[in-house]
């Protein structure tokens, strides 16, 4: 059995349904979570609204891995309102469809974006590259920048190098690195902004980034 199909079982099976019945529903119970992982005053809301304060609110955004759509939530409060998000987790699209119906997220692989290029202004993702195998990981941010047209921003497990994560007993299904400097190395892309945020009770590191492509226009 492949990599992916792994990936694909896991995720959309009973292993996928508990990882995202485990994970906050709202905005709200989310940004508690970052609080008591990163430290007061940090929350999901606040590094979001620090990375996008300059991206015009019209901006035509997609999220890939919109899982729930917290994230696209989070993004219509400050205001941006051409949302949309894609995502292969047949249980999570369900909960953000009966949750955010307004969003109306639809059912994709990160490996071939059913999009135009360049048809959005922002691409992001938040622990979504985290899950794709290191084999596939260059396809799957090509896809990305393909699709924007100016902008890609990302909130990821961080590490100096390829490290695979161990969760609840299982492989080949998390992976860390710093994925800032991934997109760097294989595109025509500019650094904005980046930052490595710290938990309190551990090691681990998220590494957030805000990159634009040199020939935006």
């Amino acid at each position: 059995m492949t990599n992916r199909s792994k990936q694909y079982r896991y995720w959309n099976g009973e292993f996928g349904r508990r990882y995202w019945e485990r994970h906050p529903t709202t905005v709200d119970g989310f940004d508690d979570l970052r609080t008591e992982q990163w430290g007061p005053g940090e929350t999901q809301s606040e590094v979001m609204r620090r990375f996008v304060a300059d991206i015009d609110r019209e901006s035509d955004v997609l999220e890939v891995g919109c899982a729930t759509g917290i994230q696209l939530e989070i993004l219509s409060r400050l205001g941006f309102e051409d949302l949309f998000g894609v995502d292969f987790h047949r249980w999570a699209l369900e909960r953000a469809q009966r949750d955010r119906p307004a969003l109306s997220p639809i059912e994709a692989t990160a490996t071939a974006l059913p999009f135009r290029d360049g048809q959005f202004d922002l691409v992001f993702t938040n622990e979504t590259l985290i899950t794709v195998p290191p084999a596939k990981i260059d396809r799957v941010m090509a896809e990305i920048v393909r699709c924007s047209n100016e902008w890609i921003w990302g909130l990821e497990f961080h590490a100096d190098e390829y490290t695979e994560i161990e969760w609840r007993g299982e492989d080949d299904l998390l992976w860390k690195t710093d994925f800032c400097e991934r997109y760097l190395e294989n595109h025509d892309l500019e650094l904005v902004d980046a930052e490595v945020i710290e938990y309190r009770e551990n090691d681990d590191l998220d590494g957030a980034f805000l990159l634009r492509k040199r020939d935006a226009t």
